[in-house]
């Protein structure tokens, strides 16, 4: 007997992948949020988790979020 040709292509066209919504990259603002979602968090547990992340980049997003109401700083470089 032969073998049944498969129902589709076996990669994706260009065309179809162009069709699906790609998806958005977290900001360094939404992914400390997420992280601190667990409960409070101190900056080197922070940056430990976003290697990817500059050191001064986690401070200063962390700053902008305390200065927009989004996270507080609860202890020195403990945030929440």
């Amino acid at each position: 007997t032969t073998a049944a040709a498969p129902a589709g292509p076996a990669f994706p066209s260009a065309a179809s992948a162009a069709a699906r919504p790609a998806a958005r990259p977290a900001t360094l603002q939404e992914r400390i949020l997420a992280l601190l979602e667990d409960g409070p968090m101190y900056v080197k547990a922070l940056r430990d988790a976003m290697p990817d992340a500059k050191p001064t980049s986690v401070s200063n997003t962390l700053t902008g979020l305390r200065d927009a109401g989004r996270v507080e700083s609860v202890g020195r470089g403990l945030w929440q």
